[in-house]
């Protein structure tokens, strides 16, 4: 208890807080596309360019059919990935990635500072995992703890009441599945599995000051009722990661894919079958 009281008191001190209340209600009533690195999101690429506004979070990002899109932030809520000479490989290609979405601000958890004191990474905001968001007299926002949570979190601070989601397959999809689009396994679906699941209190929270949309394709459903489903295209060509993956990514995310997978995902980033 003491140690996680120091983190929230830490984080909350090396939070931006100017930033942060600089974004709070500025998209008041637009729609926002949530996108994560799931399997779906590689279904999903002919509707990038149809959004005004995107959060991206981790590596997708590194999908070459975001070129060209307003990336307003790109997400990553684990500091150590951005240690010096541990995450190298991650590290430089992040910096490349930030290059080409010059406007797009980093959000990084606030012990993100230690490991970004010469400034590699510019524009960045420094969001606790703790962080409170105020929504009205009665409701708080306040779990900013991974990706997709900050995510939703983000976007009810900058004020979207449209929320569409996509990539985060193993949060509201069923079946569920855990891999990326970008691992390295040719039949994705044996990966499926089915697990009862209870609404969390941070996406019942959401859905009930924004409309929450999931993207959905093939035998993949929401899991959740009141999340409205936008189907995809149904007759879209089945989607092989292992061999389809080099065609939606980056030049420089080719070149790093197999460094980044011997490190930290040797089996293309699975989790074992339920």
């Amino acid at each position: 208890m003491f140690l996680k009281q120091l983190k929230i008191f830490i984080t909350s001190i090396l939070e931006s807080r100017n930033s942060i209340n600089s974004i709070k209600h500025k998209y008041h009533g637009k729609r926002v596309l949530l996108l994560g690195d799931g399997i779906s999101a590689a279904y999903a690429t002919s509707i990038f360019k149809s959004y005004d506004y995107i959060i991206a979070c981790n590596n997708s990002i590194n999908n070459k059919n975001l070129d060209n899109c307003n990336i307003l932030f790109h997400i990553i809520m684990e500091p150590d990935l951005l240690r010096p000479g541990k995450h190298d490989d991650v590290r430089e290609l992040w910096k490349g990635v930030h290059k080409l979405f010059p406007t797009t601000k980093l959000i990084m958890n606030p012990f993100g500072r230690f490991f970004n004191l010469m400034s590699q990474y510019k524009n960045v905001i420094y969001l606790s995992p703790y962080h409170k968001h105020k929504l009205n007299d009665k409701i708080i926002y306040k779990n900013f703890s991974a990706a997709f949570q900050a995510s939703i979190g983000l976007a009810l601070i900058c004020g979207f009441d449209k929320i569409d989601i996509v990539g985060f397959d193993a949060w509201l999809l069923s079946p569920k599945n855990n891999l990326r689009w970008y691992s390295d396994i040719l039949e994705p679906n044996k990966f499926d599995y089915y697990e009862k699941h209870e609404p969390e209190d941070f996406i019942l929270l959401a859905s009930k000051l924004a409309m929450l949309s999931v993207y959905t394709y093939s035998n993949y459903n929401s899991i959740y009722t009141f999340i409205h489903q936008i189907k995809l295209d149904s007759n879209l060509k089945k989607y092989q990661p292992s061999t389809d993956r080099y065609l939606l990514m980056r030049n420089d995310f080719k070149n790093k894919i197999e460094a980044i997978e011997n490190r930290y995902y040797p089996n293309g980033y699975i989790v074992n079958k339920n």
